[in-house]
């Protein structure tokens, strides 16, 4: 029996490819909700302290990402409480996000600004960014 396991899906994707990224440019994950259930269930008999995540990558990127919280909740035993590293994608796309994280008691965040477009296109690894 181990004291605690935290399982990490990568359920959707990364919309980036910083330069800077500690985990590296894997390929995209594609699962379902059904699959982060079946992980859970798979893990449950050794440990009596399971904690589940929909990602390990880019915070809250899935358009359900609320849900995916809500999920991810039931299926743990404890929950870490959200980070402070926030999705700058989703922060400047979704006026609900904010509120949001701090409905879950989020009161400081990190975000990575590189500065001006190209230096921050350069450094996120794409056009846009």
């Amino acid at each position: 029996m181990f004291e605690k396991i935290k399982v990490c899906l990568d359920m959707f994707r990364c919309p980036n490819r910083c330069r800077h990224c500690w985990l590296g440019i894997t390929p995209n994950g594609n699962l379902s909700v059904d699959d982060l259930k079946f992980v859970a269930n798979a893990f449950r008999p050794f440990t009596k302290n399971l904690e589940v995540s929909d990602r390990y990558r880019e915070e809250d990127y899935s358009d359900n990402y609320k849900e995916l919280w809500e999920i991810t909740t039931e299926l743990s035993d404890t929950k870490t409480p959200h980070f402070e590293n926030i999705s700058y994608w989703r922060a400047v796309r979704d006026t609900k996000y904010i509120p949001w994280l701090y409905s879950l008691g989020v009161r400081a965040a990190q975000l990575t600004i590189f500065g001006d477009k190209k230096t921050t296109d350069y450094f996120v690894g794409g056009k846009g960014a």
